[in-house]
């Protein structure tokens, strides 16, 4: 798995995998999201000695699992338009 700055991997980012002509075979990469991210890049590789090919992925990553927004608003009433007011 190649690095990117908004995970941390907590094993090894190569991980040896034997697999037959015509199967299909699967590797675990640990990680560990060290930020948020937007369309952040996760990609694998995978090689022999003749061939290689990668495949990359967007992904959200986002505090507590989902997207989060605050939005914080107040009314301030002035001296000016107190007293304009009273007049």
């Amino acid at each position: 798995m190649k690095p990117e700055a908004w995970f941390s991997l907590l094993g090894p980012a190569e991980v040896p995998v034997h697999v037959e002509a015509g199967d299909a075979a699967h590797a675990l990469f640990r990680f560990r999201a060290v930020s948020s991210v937007t369309d952040g890049k996760q990609q694998v590789s995978a090689a022999n000695s003749d061939v290689s090919d990668a495949a990359q992925k967007p992904v959200d990553v986002h505090p507590f699992g989902r997207p989060l927004s605050v939005t914080a608003a107040d009314v301030h009433r002035s001296e000016w338009n107190a007293h304009r007011a009273d007049s």
